[in-house]
């Protein structure tokens, strides 16, 4: 089954069937994954127009970094990964957020790939999990809205009175800056305190007084 996210410009390609995880759940995922890469500026952005996934029985598979399986795989010459169909969600999500810091990130040092990949994909798999799961809750709903989009739907009915309601997108959903205005200036004070205290602790800082030297 092949399956595009979006349209040309955006056309992330599966093909195969998961055992355990619907379809949805993977595309979810690796969107959540790379928008997490990019977001922190990776070293290889992740093209998601040449992308394919690939569902695959990977149980006869051994892995050359310990023996052991595979649960997946990633090729930056073709940009392509791998998944095993025989992956459970937990798995799934391990497998995907993994191959994906291997496209985007590719090298960590000499001898350092798989460890520090495996430690990148521990820290952040909580935080992908966050972006991931409402995208996998509202698949539905929201593929319901943009359907209302096409002419002659409820959002564009063919010249009649739009029905939308004028203020709704101004209706508060709880959205933050953890980093606005005055948290920045906190920072910028605590900084300098800090720079200041570390510096009177080795005899130069603005504290010390040099006529008494």
């Amino acid at each position: 089954m092949n399956i595009t996210c979006g349209n040309e410009r955006n056309s992330m390609k599966i093909t195969g069937t998961a055992t355990y995880v619907d379809l949805r759940f993977i595309r979810a995922w690796v969107h959540a994954s790379i928008c997490m890469m990019h977001y922190h500026n990776c070293p290889y952005p992740v093209d998601i127009q040449t992308l394919t996934i690939k569902i695959l029985d990977l149980s006869e598979r051994i892995n050359k970094v310990n023996g052991k399986g595979v649960g997946g795989t990633a090729n930056w010459g073709t940009n392509t990964i791998e998944l095993s169909k025989k992956s459970n969600p937990e798995g799934m999500a391990n497998i995907i957020l993994h191959e994906v810091i291997h496209l985007a990130f590719r090298d960590f040092g000499e001898g350092t790939l798989e460890w520090t990949t495996r430690t990148l994909e521990t820290k952040l798999k909580p935080i992908v999990q966050e972006i991931a799961q409402p995208m996998i809750d509202s698949s539905q709903q929201v593929s319901a809205y943009i359907a209302h989009t096409k002419p002659g739907m409820a959002y564009r009915n063919g010249g009649q009175q739009d029905d939308y309601n004028e203020s709704g997108a101004w209706e508060k959903v709880g959205a933050k800056d953890k980093y606005g205005r005055k948290k920045r200036i906190q920072i910028r004070k605590e900084t300098y305190i800090q720079k200041y205290s570390d510096s009177e602790l080795f005899g130069f800082g603005p504290g010390l007084n040099r006529n008494n030297d």
